[in-house]
């Protein structure tokens, strides 16, 4: 409050200096500095300004009677603007062109009550005539106005905008230009001899608010008013071709440069507004197109009115196609497979020809990946418009459609797979229970067995449906210790029961992961060996990528996998050609590939001979894996 109060002061000194009849300046600066101090710090600046008021007021010699009551009428002012400004909704600074009005008519509400009370004082105490008060007041609230429409928008903006403020060379030379213009055109306009050049400041004063805001529209009024102050100051008469008198003069200049700076603030805020709208409507455009990257939704528009079709961003990076205009359909249907492209066609042309809207599951071919989209769309009129047009949305649903042929796959293995084991438990279980005096021990030990079995069996995918889930969630925790590669091997010949594998592995070799995972990965590889392949089978260990990892091979001499399948091979619930006959849920492969990946390692087949080896890598323990 005290450094507003002290601002006050200086402001008000300085424009003592240029009072008209020793109490009145063509522009009162403190009163634009007052409206910013209690509109951005809150009312009590308002105390600061009283004073400050007062002060001045008494030290030029103004009876003190007359000092208070005009300490108290420009205290009161910008409380009462700043009240208005706060009821219709006006923040700190412009930003809309009801901003600029709502301004406007709190300045000359709040300059009216200041000047009605200063005038008002002086009135009483000089005994002045109603005339020559009346011509003071217009005066006063003039000069009260005119400073608080340069002075509190520019200083406003400052204050909102001062750290965005462009500060490049070329925007820089460009404002130097623009004030150089104003200066030399005011001083060709009140140099005694051109008065009427007005119009020629009013082109500078646009390039201001264009290109600078309200900043360059405050900006360059409130230089063009120095300018015309100081010629007022050298010259009494600054428009003697009017035949007016000192006091009538600044009156004339008054009004025009408030005029000017009334109809700069609104063209400001004008562009303000429409740049706030466009800044919005990119914003909510930007939005939009991350909305629909995320959901793998695009779109296109067809528009009655130029018969071209529009495309969004994720539209054309689902289908591959250019952001250009078209008015063909092909730039729909190019990359559609061939089998179901004539059924989008004819759907996309029954709309266009009013029979409803559409709703199309297609393939899209892009390459060799092929994507399934959803297609709909209807058309619709634009508000106000006679036309209509086509809008359309294409929905990528390949991870759904694939999650929904995974649950049927799901669905499928587990009552083929559950049904078949539990069928023969509850089978022999039963004979057993039933006619258990009828069999003797050998022939209970044969059930026994086959009931054993077919639980391991029945456990077996349970296991491998609850790993396969815990991989896809990607719930799995893997141990980081390290271990002999060559035990992991050992466990994972006895668990699958073969005796006759040859095992080839260095003894030293120590890898860093989960042992059990690696374990299970040579399980699964010798199970599917001895289900599809042929003896001998060999298990070779060795480093790869200068020691940094070890290789298993689990190699058999089978006819080795289809060619045509090799791609799906280790994908979820796949099963190759002449398979069936065979048990399994078609994840072991799957499961393999997961748990290779969870301890930074692949898997991979491939045919080498008369030889089908699998093979998977897993990370060789170095120093750097223990603990610190």
């Amino acid at each position: 409050m005290a450094l507003v109060g002290f601002l006050y002061m200086a402001a008000a000194r300085l424009g003592t200096e240029v009072a008209i009849d020793d109490h009145f300046t063509p522009i009162w600066v403190p009163a634009g500095i007052a409206l910013v101090a209690v509109l951005r710090w809150g009312p009590w600046m308002a105390l600061g300004v009283g004073i400050g008021e007062a002060l001045v007021s008494v030290t030029i010699g103004i009876p003190p009677g007359v000092a208070i009551a005009l300490g108290i009428g420009n205290a009161i002012e910008p409380l009462v603007a700043v009240t208005i400004v706060r009821r219709l909704g006006m923040g700190d600074s412009i930003r809309r062109v009801r901003d600029a009005f709502v301004l406007l008519v709190a300045i000359a509400i709040g300059a009216t009550v200041s000047s009605t009370i200063g005038v008002g004082a002086f009135l009483v105490a000089d005994g002045v005539d109603l005339d020559g008060a009346l011509r003071e007041w217009a005066l006063f609230w003039a000069s009260v106005v005119l400073a608080v429409v340069l002075i509190a928008p520019l200083v406003l903006a400052l204050i909102a905008r001062g750290r965005d403020i462009e500060h490049r060379a070329s925007r820089l030379l460009e404002a130097s230009i623009l004030l150089l213009s104003v200066v030399l055109t005011s001083s060709y306009m009140l140099d005694g001899s051109h008065p009427y050049a007005t119009v020629l400041l009013y082109p500078l004063f646009v390039w201001g608010a264009l290109r600078f805001g309200v900043i360059g529209a405050s900006g360059t009024i409130l230089l063009a008013t120095v300018v015309a102050v100081s010629y007022e100051i050298a010259d009494p008469n600054v428009l003697p071709e009017l035949g007016l008198d000192r006091t009538a003069s600044v009156l004339a200049v008054q009004a025009i440069l408030a005029t000017a700076a009334i109809g700069n603030l609104v063209l400001a805020a004008l562009l303000l507004e429409r740049d706030a709208s466009r800044l919005a409507l990119q914003r909510s455009a930007s939005a939009l197109e991350e909305a629909q990257e995320i959901a793998q939704l695009g779109s296109w528009e067809w528009d009655e009115r130029d018969g071209l079709i529009r495309t969004s961003a994720e539209f054309q990076r689902v289908f591959r196609v250019g952001p250009e205009p078209t008015a063909s359909l092909d730039v729909i249907l190019e990359h559609v497979h061939p089998d179901d492209r004539e059924a989008l066609e004819r759907s996309i042309h029954a709309t266009l020809a009013g029979d409803g809207g559409f709703s199309v599951e297609h393939r899209l071919h892009r390459g060799t990946d092929e994507r399934v989209v959803l297609h709909a769309g209807r058309m619709t009129s634009r508000q106000g418009a006679s036309r209509s047009h086509l809008v359309a949305t294409a929905l990528d649903i390949t991870e759904r459609t694939s999650l929904d042929r995974l649950r049927d796959a799901l669905v499928a293995t587990a009552s083929h797979e559950l049904r078949t084991p539990l069928t023969s438990i509850v089978g022999f279980a039963d004979t057993l229970l039933e006619h258990w005096e009828r069999f003797d021990e050998a022939r209970r030990l044969e059930f026994l067995r086959i009931i054993r079995t077919q639980g391991r069996r029945l456990s077996n995918v349970v296991d491998d449906t609850l790993m396969q889930s815990r991989l896809d969630a990607g719930s799995l925790i893997v141990a980081e210790d390290p271990y002999p590669v060559v035990t992991a091997i050992e466990e994972a010949v006895e668990l699958a029961g073969i005796d006759d594998v040859a095992v080839r592995c260095d003894t030293s070799l120590v890898a860093v992961g989960s042992q059990e995972h690696l374990t299970q990965i040579v399980v699964n590889f010798l199970t599917n060996a001895v289900k599809y392949g042929r003896a001998p089978y060999v298990i070779d260990v060795r480093e790869i990528e200068q020691g940094a990892r070890i290789e298993v091979q689990v190699i058999d001499h089978g006819d080795g996998v289809d060619p045509s399948f090799r791609e799906r091979l280790f994908e979820r619930f796949t099963r190759g050609p002449g398979t069936d006959a065979q048990p399994g849920t078609g994840l072991g492969m799957s499961i393999v590939r997961g748990l290779a990946a969870a301890n930074g390692g692949r898997v991979w087949y491939e045919r080498d001979g008369d030889r089908s080896v699998f093979s998977c890598t897993v990370r060789r323990w170095a120093r750097e894996h223990a603990p610190r």
